[in-house]
């Protein structure tokens, strides 16, 4: 690997400005709600916020009666496994 920075060739270019147009994003609505969410990291303890998830077609109702499932199965004992119930 050279240290020197060279141009790039005239095909070079030209293979770049075809790949641009490959990468403009997302166009539906579906895309950019999700696309939105990309700067989220996956992490106990995070919230899940209802607008998101309305974008992404999915019902917030629906995702806190299966939370309610899930600790009431779960049976947390204490603060610490009621939290990765929570997460």
């Amino acid at each position: 690997m050279s240290l020197i920075k060279r141009e790039p060739s005239p095909a070079q270019s030209e293979a770049s400005r075809a790949n641009s147009l490959h990468s403009t994003g997302p166009r539906s609505e579906q895309g950019k709600a999700v696309a939105s969410r990309n700067s989220l990291k996956p992490r106990p303890f995070s919230e899940v916020v209802a607008r998101s998830m309305e974008a992404l077609g999915e019902c917030p109702a629906d995702f806190e009666q299966m939370h309610q499932a899930l600790a009431a199965a779960m049976e947390p004992r204490d603060g610490w496994e009621a939290a990765w119930v929570a997460a």
